[in-house]
């Protein structure tokens, strides 16, 4: 547990940070749609075109069946999530934050450093579980998105949109680059891993200096309590069975302790763009974050 507390402790001090930065006046609200506009127009996509592109094509095609199970998983629980909040008739933003939520765990900042720390020797199927997770979100994610607009466009618009949306773009170009053996540029790659680097940092601090603002919690604590019963409870126990018996081998632990990660920052960011509630998406971050240094170790040893 004090290991994963040693990676998780510092996405906390990040956002403590964006909260002093608020109260001490250095920033203002309008801080958070700049900085996350920033994240989702240039930091994560640089982050997901590295990402893609430092994956050997060879331990790609040897992770089918981990890229073709996670895949499937990810979109059940997505479209199952998306199908209950429909029929219960919740509020559109409280919904659409429910769905992303159920299946967009911080697989990159907070995964990465913990499952290759606790399982050496498993870059590369992280790499490739995080490409997948990145996929979903930004495909079928940003079509039901789109579609839920207050003034939904046509199929033909909402698909053009979503062939240029930054993340879809880096995605392509990142396989592109894997599908030709293409080099990055050492200038270039240099550039972009500077990039990378800060993505999460600054959507974290506009974070901070949204939840310095007062969230009405007797509002979203219902929604808050739905998330983190998913992301750190529900969805990593589906996980877990169904992954038993599909024969994963090592890479079932990277799943199933992904599968467990705290929800990640990249959902509020996305809600500058589409109709999400911010404070259950802020205050969701805050929790599961906090309590993932709990139950990340009970994933762990279940999986060893």
């Amino acid at each position: 547990m004090v290991e994963v507390f040693g990676f998780v402790a510092p996405v906390g001090l990040v956002i403590v940070g964006g909260v002093i930065l608020r109260l001490s006046g250095a920033a203002d609200s309008s801080w958070v749609e700049v900085l996350n506009r920033y994240g989702l127009y240039i930091g994560f996509p640089a982050l997901i075109f590295l990402n893609l592109t430092e994956i050997d094509t060879t331990e790609l095609i040897a992770h089918l069946p981990v890229f073709g199970f996670n895949a499937a998983m990810l979109l059940a629980v997505m479209l199952t999530t998306y199908t209950v909040v429909r029929v219960l008739g919740l509020d559109l933003e409280i919904g659409n934050a429910l769905m992303v939520s159920s299946f967009f765990g911080n697989v990159a900042y907070v995964g990465y450093p913990v499952i290759t720390s606790a399982f050496p020797g498993s870059e590369a199927e992280v790499s490739i579980v995080i490409s997948i997770y990145t996929l979903v979100l930004f495909s079928i994610g940003v079509f039901i998105l789109e579609s839920s607009r207050e003034h939904p466009k046509g199929l033909h618009q909402i698909l053009g949109r979503i062939a240029v949306n930054p993340f879809i773009v880096a995605i392509a170009l990142g396989f592109i680059f894997i599908g030709f053996d293409l080099p990055v540029p050492a200038i270039l790659h240099e550039a972009l891993a500077m990039i990378r680097g800060s993505a999460s940092a600054v959507v974290l601090i506009s974070l901070g200096i949204f939840l310095a603002h007062r969230i009405p919690l007797r509002r979203v604590w219902r929604p808050t309590l739905a998330v983190v019963a998913l992301r750190l409870g529900v969805v990593p126990l589906v996980f877990f069975f169904a992954a038993g018996g599909v024969g994963l081998g090592d890479a079932r632990a990277v799943t199933v302790v992904e599968a467990a990660m705290p929800l990640a920052v990249t959902p509020f960011a996305l809600s500058s763009m589409y109709p999400m509630d911010r404070e259950v998406l802020v205050t969701s971050i805050f929790v599961t974050t906090l309590l993932s240094a709990l139950t990340l170790p009970l994933f762990i040893s279940l999986v060893r």
